[in-house]
């Protein structure tokens, strides 16, 4: 059986934090620490990307609400709203004000990815900021998304269907940066050849 409900009937969701607020302004300050923040590019494929997200020297300490934990899922607030899921190793990273975490609860995490991520979910998303001047969706407006609820079982399968998806996806973009690679060496040889 499936039922319906409200997104904010299952979630929670914290707002990123406004970066220019905590970066340092000057070196004299009294705390300095680096930080990595998300940013839109390091969110695709339902993952991630340390290598595509920034760096900076805050001036204070980041409310804790802003930071990943693990299972939590970071969605961008503008088009294409793509989301991630945060894995091992990602705990710790400032979600900046563009984005959000949603903290699930009562449903499985994977499964709402896969939600997340769908064009069922998307769609939604931009009927909510249709006739707005900005496509930035506002957390409210993200607790009011329609989502289907089937089976637990289900919903672990859904999941674990979209997550290896997603790995698969991975994996493939990885090849295709190897390949690429790979040519860019080929042609570097071959130009040394005939410059030679």
């Amino acid at each position: 059986m499936i039922e319906e409900g409200k997104l904010g009937n299952y979630i929670e969701v914290f707002g990123g934090q406004i970066i220019s607020r905590i970066t340092a302004k000057d070196s004299n300050s009294n705390f300095a620490k680096t930080i990595l923040v998300v940013t839109p590019k390091s969110i695709y494929n339902g993952c991630l990307h340390k290598s595509d997200m920034a760096e900076e020297t805050v001036c204070q300490e980041v409310d804790s609400k802003k930071i990943t934990q693990i299972g939590d899922l970071v969605i961008k607030l503008s088009s294409p709203y793509d989301c991630a899921i945060v894995r091992q190793g990602e705990e710790g990273l400032v979600v900046p004000s563009f984005c959000a975490i949603i903290r699930a609860h009562d449903i499985d995490k994977k499964y709402l990815l896969a939600f997340l991520n769908s064009n069922a979910c998307k769609d939604q998303l931009k009927k909510l900021v249709m006739g707005s001047v900005v496509s930035m969706i506002p957390i409210g407006k993200l607790r009011e998304v329609v989502i289907p609820i089937p089976e637990n079982k289900d919903q672990y399968k859904i999941g674990k269907d979209y997550e290896d998806i997603a790995n698969n996806i991975e994996v493939l973009r990885k090849i295709i940066n190897l390949e690429q690679k790979k040519n860019d060496i080929i042609m570097y040889d071959l130009m040394d050849i005939i410059t030679l």
